[in-house]
């Protein structure tokens, strides 16, 4: 749908937005299955930052 309206730009959004739901469905699957956190979307719920920066703080 967004291919004839946008050309490439379309064409690479499209990509973007199906790669995001693609890495947000596995993960949910892993998480609610596996009982699995990926490192990449642990940090989001206690305030984000990595475990480095949080070393640091006082």
């Amino acid at each position: 749908m967004l291919i004839p309206l946008y050309g490439l730009y379309g064409a690479a959004l499209a990509t973007a937005v199906a790669m995001i739901f693609e890495a947000a469905a596995l993960y949910s699957v892993a998480f609610r299955r596996l009982g699995l956190k990926l490192v990449v979307f642990s940090g989001l719920s206690n305030g984000g930052g990595s475990a480095s920066d949080k070393a640091r703080r006082p």
